[in-house]
C-alpha cells in the first residue's frame, strides 16, 4: 500500500511539473531550456532553467530565481525573458556571457 501511495504522489508531482513548462512555454518563454535571464543589475545571459526544479538557483517562485550572475559574480534576483522582448542585442549580450 505504501509503495502505490508513493508511486501516485510521484506521478502527480511529474504531470504538475510538466503542466508548469508548458504553461511557461504557451506564455512566451524559452522554458525549459537554456533561457535568457536578466539579473537584478540589468545583466543578461543564458542558463538552464526548468520550472519545478533548480540545481544551481534559489527558487523565488515562478518567475524569480537567486542565482549567481556570470557578469558580476554575486547572487542577484533572476527573472526569464520572454522571447517577444528579446532584441538582436539582448541575444547577442546573453550570448556573451552565458554560463553553458
Amino acid at each position: 500500500m505504501g509503495i502505490m501511495i508513493g508511486v501516485i504522489v510521484l506521478a502527480a508531482v511529474g504531470v504538475s511539473v510538466v503542466a508548469m513548462n508548458l504553461s511557461m512555454k504557451k506564455k512566451g518563454y524559452d522554458i525549459p531550456g537554456r533561457s535568457i535571464v536578466q539579473c537584478s543589475q540589468g545583466h543578461y545571459f543564458r542558463t538552464l532553467w526548468i520550472e519545478g526544479g533548480s540545481l544551481k538557483a534559489v527558487r523565488l517562485g515562478p518567475m524569480k530565481r537567486a542565482q549567481r550572475c556570470p557578469v558580476c559574480h554575486k547572487f542577484r534576483i533572476i527573472v526569464p525573458i520572454a522571447e517577444a522582448q528579446q532584441t538582436d542585442e539582448i541575444r547577442a549580450e546573453a550570448q556573451r556571457n552565458s554560463l553553458e
